[in-house]
């Protein structure tokens, strides 16, 4: 996205009132949304990039006043992934942003790709005395949902922390039904569940990480 834009109304209004969210020429994408209902304050978040087809650099995110019907705050921060490299997020896809208590903002980010692959296998057959061997082919689409990484930037947008949860999760053909993560959020910490299914007695798992790393 090139543009991003808050369209509110109250209850008495009969048309929408639109909000330009500064982007400052950069480029987002894998948008959230929040509400902080104790601050009554609105957040937005996502990845951004420096240009329309380039990987993402970075996480941002801005809160927005329905009062002052204006943004409040808006951070634009560098981050990388300890196993991909400096600013390496192509493959990552935001799963969850949660709002802090200081104002800060929590992003659990997994990484995500599809292979598609072409397999072709020989089926001999003797047809008059003489062999022929007709090809098969077929397409094996995979799916791989593999790490998550937990930023957590203060309220200034500085990172204050990140951390890693390892897993690999691989399937073929079946749009990775099991796959991914859940979260149970919490006041002190959240828990990231995941099947462990490239096992041979698949089982669940679940890392459990508190609020200070």
């Amino acid at each position: 996205s090139e543009e991003l834009k808050i369209l509110m109304s109250h209850i008495s209004q009969t048309q929408l009132g639109v909000y330009p969210v500064a982007l400052n020429k950069h480029y987002a994408s894998d948008i959230q949304l929040n509400v902080d209902n104790k601050n009554q304050l609105f957040y937005l978040g996502g990845l951004y990039s420096d240009g329309k087809y380039n990987s993402p650099k970075g996480l941002f995110f801005t809160s927005f006043d329905p009062s002052l019907k204006a943004n409040t705050v808006s951070h634009f921060t560098s981050v990388s992934s300890q196993l991909s490299g400096a600013n390496d997020l192509r493959d990552y896809r935001l799963r969850q942003m949660n709002i802090k208590e200081d104002g800060g903002v929590e992003f659990a980010a997994e990484k995500y790709f599809q292979n598609v692959r072409t397999i072709t296998s020989m089926n001999p057959t003797l047809t008059m005395g003489f062999m022929t061997v007709p090809e098969q082919t077929r397409t094996v689409n995979e799916f791989f949902y593999d790490e998550v990484v937990v930023f957590n930037l203060k309220p200034d947008g500085l990172l204050g922390w990140s951390q890693t949860i390892l897993k690999q999760q691989q399937s073929s053909d079946d749009a990775g039904i099991y796959s991914s993560i859940g979260i149970l959020n919490h006041s002190s910490g959240h828990a990231y569940f995941f099947a462990d299914i490239n096992t041979r007695q698949p089982r669940l798992m679940v890392a459990y990480m508190a609020n200070n790393s």
